[in-house]
């Protein structure tokens, strides 16, 4: 392969997959630029390669937890020597080389299998591996969601082998929260800043909060269900360890890539609302995957998550007399970052549908916009107080308070303290709603009214055709007459 990938600030280039020259590329990526042309890169190809690259990730960390060492060692320089490579054929500014890419392909499939079936060294990662790389063969498309499924299969082995270890899930659900959501999420940052212009860089900071109370929900979480004895093998408790650092990490991954592409989906109503971005992007996958991860990572972790603590816990430990002060605290975090959810979609956001398409509109119903509208820039702060708070709270019942007995003053303190808390966030809420009362937003028209005029254009398009195909047949019968 004779083609040139080129860094275009530093007029760094390398002819072909040298690995010295990946390498000075690699080391030079940030200030080449060259990451920023290949997420700019409209190809399927260049998000096959991007998804690829993020994938070996999830199987290094596969590799490290089931198998030995020779195993990790091997599968960090066989699963990224993968994505770096690909990379350069992605991001090749000649155009991408098909026969040169099928041939790489093969040729490290048979590397992995080999490796795995002759060897014995890290057999199930690269297995997975190789089926992806040779499926890629067909069209780019086989290669992302054959290169998704294996990155689940494998996260979800990595979780039932935890699982099976001594706190091992409960671990697992703190280093993912803090390791992978809050540290994807500093590459990302370091990655992409720079590129971004003034209102790409406010957003993107934004969500760079957002994930540190996602990584710190995670730790609040496993503190909480051991607490609760509620993290062992087929659990709810034990299912929300597992997944819910999965989930965040896909839904950081995916806003940040509505940055990127300066779209705003519904559920962000601060990123329209002002015409900032375009309400919801021009490409349907993109709505719908992130609507669909985005209610996972939000109403459905939320409700899960409640049941689960109520369940193990009890909804009588949120009393004035509960006799256990980290009990106490751990419902009454939950309950209130919880609940502060839910007030978002009551006066920001509503239920929006996933996509345009009506068959992306049947479940759920969705609303017209919010139930009592509130300008959504008013409930931030208020959100992030519960948020805050809440997660405090919980973390210092889950690993404080368990450790550290208080004597009945200063438990009765605390408790009188939190329920200050809830003072304050109710009373602002009420506040928000006085002040915002007949809100109607900036945006004009009213991006949901979007959805009520494709459903008008698509019923006269139907009774345009029906009458089309009805002139011919009265034509018809005239004539015959």
């Amino acid at each position: 392969m004779n083609q040139v990938c080129h860094c275009h600030s530093l007029n760094i280039g390398f002819q072909g997959t040298k690995p010295t020259h990946i390498m000075i590329s690699l080391i030079n990526l940030r200030s080449a630029r060259t990451w920023d042309v290949y997420l700019r890169k409209k190809t399927l190809e260049a998000v096959e390669a991007f998804v690829i690259m993020g994938g070996g990730v999830f199987f290094i960390i596969h590799a490290a937890i089931v198998s030995p060492p020779l195993g990790l060692s091997l599968s960090f320089f066989g699963c990224w020597y993968i994505g770096i490579i690909f990379f350069c054929f992605a991001c090749n500014e000649e155009g991408y080389d098909k026969k040169s890419a099928i041939m790489y392909r093969v040729g490290v499939a048979a590397g992995l299998l080999y490796t795995s079936e002759m060897m014995g060294i890290n057999t199930v990662t690269f297995r997975v591996q190789a089926i992806v790389v040779l499926l890629g063969c067909v069209g780019p498309w086989f290669g992302i969601v054959s290169e998704c499924i294996g990155v689940l299969f494998l996260y979800n082995d990595t979780v039932s082998h935890l699982a099976n270890v001594e706190d091992g899930i409960f671990y697992w659900c703190i280093f993912a929260g803090l390791g992978l959501v809050i540290g994807a999420s500093f590459v990302q940052v370091f990655l992409m800043y720079d590129e971004f212009n003034y209102d790409q860089r406010k957003y993107l900071m934004r969500l760079h909060r957002q994930d540190y109370f996602m990584g710190f929900f995670c730790m609040a979480l496993a503190g909480a269900l051991q607490q609760g004895n509620n993290l062992d093998e087929g659990t709810l408790g034990c299912w929300l360890a597992k997944w819910a650092p999965m989930i965040f990490l896909a839904f950081t991954n995916l806003s940040k890539n509505l940055i990127r592409r300066k779209s705003a989906p519904p559920h962000h109503p601060t990123w329209w609302v002002d015409n900032t971005f375009q309400f919801q992007d021009d490409s349907e996958f993109v709505n719908v995957s992130f609507s669909i991860v985005t209610a996972l990572a939000t109403v459905g972790l939320t409700i899960l998550v409640v049941i689960a603590l109520v369940n193990c816990i009890g909804l009588d430990k949120m009393l004035m007399s509960s006799d256990s002060l980290s009990l106490f605290c751990i419902m009454h975090g939950f309950v209130m970052a919880s609940y502060s959810g839910f007030w978002m979609i009551f006066a920001a956001s509503g239920m929006p549908p996933h996509g345009r398409a009506k068959m992306f509109r049947i479940f759920p119903p969705g609303t017209d916009g919010p139930i009592l509208a509130c300008d959504p820039k008013n409930c931030v702060n208020p959100h992030i107080f519960d948020l805050f708070f809440g997660i405090l709270i919980v973390l210092f019942g889950a690993f404080v308070f368990t450790n550290y007995e208080l004597n009945a003053a200063l438990t009765d303190l605390v408790k009188r303290v939190i329920i200050g808390l809830w003072v304050i966030s109710i009373s602002w809420k009420v506040v928000v709603h006085i002040q915002d009362y007949g809100y109607v937003p900036a945006h004009t028209p009213n991006p949901f009214d979007e959805f009520k005029r494709i459903d008008q254009e698509a019923k006269e398009k139907r009774e345009n055709k029906k009458r089309g195909e009805q002139q011919p047949n009265e034509q018809t019968l005239l004539s015959e007459k």
